[in-house]
């Protein structure tokens, strides 16, 4: 009988050879062993494909589809479409994995009988290989107390406790495929659509809040470092999303609403700040002023309405300034604040230097007070030698020793 697949690891994977070596051992050494490896080979032209198949003499879990490149989208779709898990998850195939995530995540999710698990993220630094810390994938405070909920039950934050990234959730098969849910085919921003439809529908979303998966940084060719390539593939995203979350009702509830406003917002403006292009920049930015931000639900509604009063500052500075009034503003704070930090590290270094030439005089003082010391107990110790080995007073010490004997004879 063969042994039932408990989730579908899918690895959308294109010209990955310099991290694929690392991130397969993570996969293939998952305390969770009855899982399915499909490695959906994106139209690579360097060496990956020998790489997945040379892990593939080692592990018979693992599945090799090759594709011509489509992008992660239409990998992923591949492989949820020759999944046979209870559970999926898409994972990048440059990035890491704690060794324990699927078991965390499949024994949550069957804990509370979940359609979708997300867990908290780290990063792992391409240039030291050490693990960081963040708090950018999961927001502590828009959590909520009692496990599982969904829309109805938590509507304020409901795409805002976590990101939209695809790689720390863990979604039931059957919920997938009942909703016929399917990532995008475009380059960039291929899984907003998925996330946000997937978690307005959940009837039961849970969190296992450690960081199980570490997403890998200062590496160029990532999704992230070539934003520029595909300006609008955010807003267009965005824009599916909102469309067929209307048709669903979801803005009926005003919180619902509000919580989409607010992904949206700080979304946009996390694409328009990453532009390396002054073209696609301006792209972004005209289509954002010219009714663009209205059209995704984005209104100025005064403060407090959007969760960060900075995010909500540079809506008004969107709607009131010219694009490159807006780069000049930003630019001009980008450098009083690296003034600032400049002139606080140089504040730092002076006072280590005064606190290490105090101790440095400390030191000299107690090592002045140390030699005088010292040759006070030399003198000491010679005056003493002086004295005892003078003939005084070894003539004595032989009296008070004669003198001893005869006392106690008596």
């Amino acid at each position: 009988m063969e042994e039932k697949i408990k989730v579908s690891v899918i690895l959308p994977i294109h010209n990955l050879e310099k991290y694929l070596r690392e991130s397969l051992e993570d996969v293939c050494g998952q305390t969770l062993r009855e899982i399915e490896i499909i490695c959906v080979n994106d139209g690579s032209t360097d060496s990956s494909e020998e790489i997945i198949r040379e892990f593939m003499q080692k592990d018979q879990r693992i599945r090799l589809i090759n594709q011509e490149n489509l992008f992660a989208g239409a990998a992923r779709n591949r492989g949820i479409e020759e999944a046979v898990g209870d559970y999926l998850i898409c994972w990048d195939g440059d990035d890491r994995f704690d060794k324990t995530a699927l078991e965390k995540l499949y024994q949550k999710c069957v804990e509370d009988d979940a359609d979708l698990c997300i867990c908290n993220a780290q990063r792992y630094d391409t240039l030291t290989q050490k693990f960081v810390k963040t708090d950018s994938y999961m927001v502590q405070e828009f959590l909520p107390e009692t496990m599982p909920f969904n829309a109805q039950s938590w509507p304020k934050y409901i795409f805002n406790f976590a990101t939209n990234v695809p790689w720390n959730k863990l979604y039931r098969r059957a919920f997938v495929l009942e909703h016929g849910l399917k990532y995008e085919t475009r380059e960039r921003a291929n899984d907003v659509y998925f996330n946000m439809m997937a978690r307005f529908l959940a009837e039961k979303i849970t969190v296992v809040n450690e960081g199980l998966v570490a997403y890998r940084i200062n590496n160029s060719e990532s999704l992230t470092g070539t934003l520029s390539r595909s300006p609008m593939n955010a807003l267009e995203a965005f824009e599916r999303s909102k469309e067929d979350l209307e048709k669903a009702g979801a803005f009926e509830n005003p919180l619902i609403r509000e919580s989409f406003a607010n992904r949206v917002l700080y979304s946009v403006l996390f694409a328009l700040h990453k532009q390396t292009d002054g073209a696609g920049f301006l792209a972004m930015y005209d289509y954002l002023k010219n009714g663009g931000l209205e059209k995704l639900l984005v209104t100025d509604e005064g403060e407090g309405y959007y969760y960060k009063d900075r995010v909500y500052l540079l809506l008004k500075r969107i709607h009131q300034y010219s694009a490159i009034d807006y780069i000049m503003i930003r630019d001009a704070e980008l450098m009083k604040e690296r003034t600032e930090q400049r002139d606080q590290l140089r504040k730092e270094k002076n006072d280590l230097k005064n606190a290490l030439a105090a101790v440095q005089k400390e030191l000299e003082a107690s090592r002045k007070k140390t030699e005088d010391l010292k040759k006070s107990l030399e003198k000491k110790e010679k005056r003493l030698e002086e004295i005892t080995s003078s003939k005084g007073y070894k003539a004595l010490t032989k009296v008070w020793s004669v003198s001893a004997k005869v006392k106690g004879k008596k």
